[in-house]
């Protein structure tokens, strides 16, 4: 049996997996989420990577949304971890400051249009 560990984003807490958690173990899956603190990218690794170490033999690891680019610095190197799944998540170079790139280019990106939308074409420059 394979435990899990999920990581949420930077606009969540671990209570979004509630869910998921409740239903794996229905199933007979251990599963945990884990409550990043959000006090800097170091300080979620190493909280995601402790939860990471303290799995069983065949983890599964998932990221959501920030912690995508948590997990994939948290289970380097971790000869337990058996799947990394990014959930709608950011899946960045290890170099990468996740949360300038989304306070600073996402901010950038967003326009609002004449009616107060969003000006979409703007937003697919995000990523460039």
């Amino acid at each position: 049996m394979a435990d899990v560990v999920l990581a949420h984003g930077a606009w969540h807490g671990a209570w979004c997996w509630a869910r998921i958690v409740a239903d794996l173990e229905r199933r007979g899956v251990s599963a945990t989420a884990v409550e990043l603190p959000l006090t800097g990218l170091a300080a979620d690794v190493a909280v995601a990577r402790a939860a990471i170490e303290a799995g069983g033999p065949a983890t599964v690891v998932v990221g959501h949304s920030y912690g995508g680019s948590v997990i994939s610095l948290a289970a380097a190197g971790l000869p337990g971890v058996t799947r990394l799944i990014y959930l709608a998540a950011f899946l960045t170079e290890p170099s990468a400051d996740t949360i300038a790139l989304v306070t600073e280019k996402l901010a950038q990106a967003i326009v609002a249009d004449e009616r107060g939308g969003l000006a979409a074409e703007r937003f697919g420059r995000f990523l460039q």
